[in-house]
């Protein structure tokens, strides 16, 4: 689990990289798909009843 959440820190300060060096409207687009992939990915990783 931990090593999980390490990963996803690492990963969204690439994102927050990637962001900083991008045009705003590209970055807007991004961090939505990145946003919906990340609930998507959690849910599956932590299934809820």
């Amino acid at each position: 689990m931990t090593d999980v959440a390490e990963d996803t820190t690492q990963l969204q300060n690439a994102v927050r990289s990637f962001l900083s060096a991008t045009e705003p409207e590209e970055s807007v687009a991004f961090a939505s798909l990145a946003y919906f992939y990340n609930r998507r990915f959690c849910a599956l990783m932590w299934p809820r009843p």
